[in-house]
């Protein structure tokens, strides 16, 4: 559902940007909680499947968090020294491998140790007291 959203041209000529602006608006109202509801109401059986989505799920944020650095510098790259796609390929796996590098360094450096510090300093209760 994701593609074929994301696969629509533009919507509406020069004189007719509202149409592209009321079919983005569709989009972000209706049919992209669809999708996410879809996804939420689903249930994931096996061992391997659930530990790929724990996985997946632990390190979506730093993913989120990490990513934009390095595209704008991919892309700064390519615009600057006017890279063809055969020239940008590797530097593309690179960027896209980096992301996931990176994202997992913090998830395991920063994100996880400050969620158990504030687990055990706001969570837990004294017994000692």
């Amino acid at each position: 559902m994701i593609v074929v959203v994301l696969a629509v041209p533009r919507i509406g000529g020069t004189d007719g940007y509202w149409m592209n602006g009321l079919y983005e608006a569709f989009c972000i109202i209706c049919i992209f909680p669809l999708i996410v509801s879809m996804g939420a109401g689903g249930k994931v059986t096996g061992k391997r499947s659930t530990a790929i989505c724990k996985f997946l799920g632990n390190i979506s944020y730093p993913v989120y968090i990490t990513h934009y650095p390095l595209i704008y510098m991919y892309t700064a790259w390519a615009y600057n020294n006017q890279a063809t796609l055969a020239e940008g390929i590797p530097y593309m796996i690179l960027t896209f491998v980096g992301a996931f590098v990176l994202a997992y360094a913090y998830l395991k450096l920063y994100d996880e140790p400050v969620r158990k510090w504030l687990t055990n300093r706001f969570l837990k209760r004294k017994t000692a007291e």
